[in-house]
């Protein structure tokens, strides 16, 4: 089982919600590395126009971080690892676009012999204070699934475009 946020956030949104994210204690770490040791990213932002996930973690639970192994590369192991993935929004100025970011976290997987194994409760409650919290910075319009930054639903009115995609 899973969670997640699914969101629209210009770039002034997207660094209330890292100021947000850091102020909570994660650590952002990319999602493969040449080794099997965690690599750490200066900031939680994404590369300038690269739409790209990596992960957040908390110091106090680096216990539970599994790395599989693809084509001589270590990715992090979101359903086994304590961490939650992170896209980034990305903002297309010259095209006028939003393309859709996210937070999702599993809490809940299925090892070999078919057990469901939950996560570790103290990273569980503080995976779901920081989904909690981020919501906070955002709303939502009527029914919609997705959640938006003050300035993306603001430039949405404007008539830039969101793209779920």
């Amino acid at each position: 089982m899973s969670k997640q946020i699914n969101f629209f956030l210009s770039q002034n949104d997207e660094d209330a919600l890292a100021d947000f994210l850091k102020a909570k204690g994660a650590v952002p770490v990319d999602d493969k590395s040449d080794t099997r040791e965690l690599r750490f990213r200066r900031e939680i932002k994404r590369d300038k126009n690269i739409f790209e996930r990596f992960y957040l973690i908390h110091a106090e639970y680096t216990v539970n971080i599994k790395f599989i192994e693809i084509n001589n590369k270590y990715h992090f192991d979101e359903q086994n690892s304590d961490g939650i993935e992170y896209w980034p929004s990305c903002v297309i100025q010259d095209r006028q676009e939003i393309r859709r970011g996210r937070l999702y976290v599993v809490t809940d997987y299925f090892d070999e012999s078919e057990r469901l194994i939950r996560k570790n409760d103290d990273f569980l409650k503080w995976a779901d204070s920081v989904l909690r919290g981020a919501r906070r910075l955002m709303s939502r319009e009527g029914k919609c699934i997705f959640w938006y930054g003050p300035e993306a639903l603001e430039l949405e009115r404007q008539g830039w475009t969101m793209s779920p995609l």
